[in-house]
């Protein structure tokens, strides 16, 4: 789902650097890097999904969820849906376009009804969802933990099961981010008890593999997102909103192919570093795409298209950007603390 840790950036706001458009022109010939379209203006969005047929499902704080296709919203919210809390953290759609929220409980909305699952009617041992992601098999996988609480739990529809330290080969109970690549092997990322202490769990057919420091090649201080792109690398960002210390040259992006990881940090022509990155997402033709905060006096988002970073010059309002993902049209719908701005598609 995509994402960065919303918990921490609310008040840190992202903000970008630049380069020059005839950068932007060298990479991208045939595209112009341009908005497209404005939507939303007025709700603080927090989670991004599409289902099938193009619609927009929408997450917000504190304003519900929201339904959006061909200019026409729907709200839900306390009033006509399960969805009493303030704040939606994910959103994830299944093969049959159900759509399943992630929120103080696990909620799944089949076009018609809504129900809610939480600790009183699952095995759901916390009621807080963090991450969102559903398999190849249909199941959905999630989070539902805190800090030295809870775990991992899959709904295959009828049977729950409910991963921990005690049962399983988690190393630790705290799930930040969740997703699953093209060969179905679930990348579960993980916090500890502190930052350098969280750890990376990969799921296969064959068993359950834990993640060093040592395969990393460096010690990552706390988890972001995670975003799978269509060579099935595995993209993950690092996140210091707990840090004190201002550094953008430390590991922003690491990027995983088959088992080697190799970092990748948002970059200018001449290697420096172009910012902490705060959330990620990826498009069909590949390109990655990252928010990023620099400093006070510039907002921009970065693009890497495979060889090489270059980041926006134009009209973007792209501060406080907290969840970023492409449509069906390759289109990438930034969500912001503001509405939702539509950047148009790139082509190679």
């Amino acid at each position: 789902m995509k994402k960065v840790v919303l918990i921490l950036y609310i008040s840190f706001i992202a903000i970008f650097s630049s380069c020059e458009k005839e950068n932007v022109d060298k990479i991208f010939k045939e595209a112009s890097f341009k908005l497209d379209e404005k939507i939303l203006e007025g709700y603080f969005v927090t989670a991004i999904n599409f289902d099938s047929k193009g619609t927009a499902w929408i997450g917000t704080f504190n304003q519900g969820l929201l339904r959006y296709y061909n200019g026409q919203v729907t709200i839900f919210n306390k009033d006509n849906s399960p969805l009493d809390s303030s704040f939606i953290y994910d959103i994830a759609i299944d093969k049959n376009d159900n759509v399943w929220i992630g929120t103080n409980g696990l909620i799944k909305y089949d076009g018609k009804t809504f129900k809610k699952y939480d600790s009183t009617n699952s095995i759901m041992p916390e009621n807080f969802v963090r991450s969102l992601a559903i398999d190849k098999n249909n199941a959905i996988w999630f989070s539902s933990s805190r800090f030295k609480q809870g775990g991992l739990v899959k709904f295959d529809g009828n049977r729950w099961q409910l991963f921990t330290p005690e049962n399983s080969k988690l190393p630790c109970n705290l799930i930040m981010d969740i997703v699953i690549d093209s060969d179905n092997t679930k990348w579960i990322a993980m916090g500890g008890s502190t930052v350098n202490e969280v750890s990376m769990v990969k799921i296969t057919n064959n068993g359950w593999t834990l993640i060093s420091d040592k395969q990393f090649g460096f010690d990552p201080y706390y988890w972001g997102d995670l975003a799978v792109n269509n060579d099935n690398s595995v993209i993950a960002t690092l996140n210091y909103g707990l840090s004190s210390t201002w550094d953008i040259t430390r590991p922003n992006i690491a990027i995983c192919q088959g088992n080697t990881w190799k970092i990748n940090n948002p970059s200018d022509s001449f290697g420096n570093s172009l910012g902490y990155v705060s959330t990620i997402c990826c498009d069909s033709n590949g390109f990655i795409w990252a928010a990023l905060e620099s400093n006070p006096e510039f907002k921009k988002l970065a693009i890497f298209d495979g060889n090489k970073w270059c980041v926006n010059n134009d009209e973007l309002e792209t501060g406080g950007i907290f969840v970023m993902k492409a449509d069906n049209k390759n289109r990438i719908w930034l969500g912001t603390g503001s509405g939702i701005q539509i950047i148009e598609s790139m082509k190679k």
